[in-house]
């Protein structure tokens, strides 16, 4: 599907078009409605927070070189509380 341009006041927008259930559809609507805002400006800020936890997220991952230092920390089939204890202790 072709995305849309246009210009606002702001700038330039895009239009796209996403396929969602109708349940989360109405939600939004609903959300949006609450909010005394249009449907596409709700979505517009969540896709904005939901890129910024996203970011967040990834930044916290584990350095792939710490990953070797784990290896054989937890016994395969072992007992699983145990084991998460002794790395604790």
């Amino acid at each position: 599907m072709a995305a849309m341009k246009q210009r606002t006041s702001s700038g330039a927008k895009t239009t796209v078009s996403v396929v969602i259930s109708e349940e989360f559809y109405r939600e939004l609507k609903m959300k949006a409605a609450l909010e005394e805002r249009s449907l596409s400006s709700l979505l517009e800020q969540l896709l904005h927070l939901g890129l910024q936890e996203y970011e967040k997220r990834s930044l916290k991952g584990i350095p792939a070189g710490a990953l070797s230092k784990l290896i054989g920390t937890v016994n395969y089939q072992g007992d699983a509380l145990k084991d998460s204890e002794e790395i604790y202790d």
